[in-house]
């Protein structure tokens, strides 16, 4: 039997919802990507096995003109019986299928209530509709939805060491003993000599 399906989202500061009014069908896709390189015994398995988003894969229909108003959608929300609907109801599924196209171009991450379960930080991976002459009032819609798997980035303080820290100490060696280099200590250092010798005193 075909169900509604609900999909929840942030709009602004407001909460919205869009309703498929009938879910023909529904297939959740839950997959992971094993290693096929060979694992030591003993190893922890788990390493090996790295989980993707789970996906979400709808058949549903959109109508003009559902049969009762259940008060939950501003978009699309069930409006009110075919005997007293007024002309504007007609472009309901019209405004819905442009409200689901934003929310993919928009990166705008989707709650989606099913029968089987809740998934969370869903993304509209895929729109599509095929419309035929069966098709009464209203737009069917393919829709693949994936999640989100989102992260919390923490800042860490790190303190640099010192330079010089843990380096070891090398020992200089003896400098030798530099010679002066102007021609005024050059001349100076030879009277000094000279004198020396005078005196008969070794320097």
């Amino acid at each position: 039997m075909a169900t509604k399906l609900q999909f929840t989202f942030r709009d602004g500061n407001n909460l919205d919802t869009i309703i498929l009014d009938a879910t023909l069908t529904e297939r959740h896709s839950y997959q992971a990507d094993v290693t096929e390189s060979p694992v030591e015994k003993g190893a922890n398995v788990s390493d090996n096995i790295r989980a993707k988003p789970d996906v979400l894969s709808i058949e549903g229909f959109i109508a003009d003109f559902p049969l009762a108003n259940d008060g939950r959608s501003k978009t699309n929300s069930a409006g009110p019986t075919a005997q007293n609907r007024p002309p504007s109801v007609g472009e309901r599924s019209k405004n819905a299928l442009a409200q689901l196209r934003r929310l993919q171009t928009e990166g705008v991450l989707i709650t989606v209530s099913t029968a089987v379960t809740e998934y969370k930080s869903m993304c509209l991976q895929s729109c599509e509709v095929s419309r035929n002459s069966k098709l009464g009032a209203g737009i069917p819609v393919s829709l693949v939805l994936k999640q989100i798997n989102q992260v919390e980035t923490k800042r860490v303080q790190v303190v640099r060491a010192k330079e010089n820290k843990g380096k070891p100490k090398v020992k200089e060696g003896k400098k030798d003993k530099q010679l002066p280099t102007t021609a005024e200590e050059s001349k100076a250092a030879f009277a000094k000599d000279l004198a020396f010798g005078a005196m008969g005193i070794a320097k």
